[in-house]
């Protein structure tokens, strides 16, 4: 279905798809000297190989995008925290991810129902059993570490994408501060269960989160049923500490094949021959890694300059970044508009995030993420966009005039993007 996707998605006679291929290298091929920075004249040559044929390809093209992934901690393989070869009594386990190829069977004759994590994936399936599949409410169990803070959905189509320019300023005021504290790692709670008691947010479980703002963006009403209906059962699990030692861990499988919950009023709860757990745990791109992969995505200037460019993440949409990209790289082409990335500010920016990921205190793959992204708001998105008032995901003309419809890329966008152009 994805390959499908991707052929239908750009369904275009002079757009060449290649799956099942993977980037070799790339090289410069020449440069005209004559042409001011080379920009027009520059070629590059990239190496791309078959997976099944082992056949190598050789394309020329004057730019060359990188779309590797801004986040080691939002995408890539099912993040499932025990093993599951493990679980030998019988109980069925799986990761959200599957539910859809979930046999109707198993969920209907389960004993018990354990739902881990809470992430939006959590939420939307206890919202589904509630919704649609009230006979397994009583026998599901909702277990988590802490908690996530949401955007009420009424506040993000209210006033955090009006026109005003006053809530334009407060939005985007309140939205730097808080990737400031992301930038530079200082992840507090008490700011945290500030931010959940604002009217604007919604605590889902019992303050404990790290992050700010982690949860993403739900209706008001839909988290306030799940909390008064699963949140007295709820299993808080305990915090997991830096440490290998089983004894250490909320979640284990134990010698006779079980898994058990570790609560953190000690208790312990033991996921039964006939129970289902779904693990809503997130996905990992380098699951067996705990660093951010350095490479993902590349911060050094010949990966984002001279026709090099790599998606960043620019926004907190990753749509909206594809679509800052293409600017980008139509201005870069026709040497008609200055941005950020022509003038040199984008990389000496990501020279700037590179050497403070480098040097931070917290390596985990979480840490680094959240780093990356608060730095790329704090230090990037303003210049990226300097004639609208903060994250383009946010502003009136995305929300209520461009979502939804093919955009003119030269006469919507690059006004916004254009160094020189007055404020619109």
């Amino acid at each position: 279905e994805i390959l499908e996707y991707i052929h239908t998605l750009v369904d275009h006679e002079l757009i060449v798809v290649r799956a099942n291929t993977e980037y070799v290298e790339h090289g410069e091929l020449y440069a005209d000297s004559e042409c001011g920075n080379g920009h027009v004249g520059r070629m590059y040559r990239v190496t791309c190989q078959n997976l099944t044929t082992g056949q190598s390809k050789i394309v020329q093209s004057r730019v060359v995008v990188f779309a590797t992934g801004t986040a080691a901690t939002l995408g890539g393989v099912p993040n499932i925290p025990v093993d599951l070869k493990k679980v030998t009594n019988g109980a069925h386990a799986i990761h959200s991810s599957q539910m859809s190829s979930l046999d109707e069977s198993i969920l209907n004759e389960a004993d018990n129902i354990y739902l881990i994590g809470s992430s939006k994936a959590a939420i939307d399936v206890m919202h589904h059993f509630m919704t649609y599949e009230q006979n397994l409410v009583p026998k599901t169990r909702w277990a988590h570490r802490g908690h996530m803070i949401f955007v009420n959905r009424e506040s993000f189509e209210g006033w955090m994408i009006s026109a005003n320019p006053f809530y334009q300023r407060a939005r985007s005021t309140l939205f730097h501060t808080g990737s400031w504290f992301l930038y530079h790692q200082f992840f507090l709670d008490p700011l945290s269960m500030a931010l959940g008691s604002w009217k604007d947010m919604t605590n889902i479980g019992t303050p404990f989160a790290k992050m700010p703002y982690r949860g993403g963006v739900e209706n008001k009403g839909v988290l306030d049923s799940i909390r008064s209906v699963f949140g007295p059962s709820q299993i808080l699990l305990k915090q997991q500490q830096k440490s290998n030692e089983p004894s250490s861990k909320s979640l284990i499988v134990n010698s006779e094949g079980s898994i058990e919950l570790h609560a953190q009023d000690g208790s312990i709860v033991l996921v039964k021959e006939n129970d289902l757990i779904i693990f809503c745990t997130g996905q990992r791109r380098d699951p067996d890694k705990r660093l951010l992969p350095r490479n993902h995505p590349p911060l050094s200037p010949s990966f984002n300059s001279l026709g090099i460019f790599t998606v960043q993440g620019y926004t907190q949409m990753m749509t909206v970044n594809a679509v800052l990209t293409a600017g980008l790289i139509i201005a870069y082409l026709e040497e008609t508009n200055e941005t950020i990335y022509s003038s040199g500010y984008l990389t000496e920016q990501l020279c700037r995030i590179d050497e403070k990921l480098e040097g931070a205190k917290d390596k985990s793959a979480w840490a680094m993420t959240m780093s990356y992204l608060g730095g790329m708001f704090v230090c990037i998105q303003p210049s990226l966009t300097p004639n609208i008032i903060g994250d383009l995901v946010f502003h009136y003309r995305w929300q209520h005039e461009w979502f939804g419809r093919d955009l003119d890329l030269r006469e919507d966008l690059l006004p916004l993007i254009t160094l020189s152009t007055t404020c619109c």
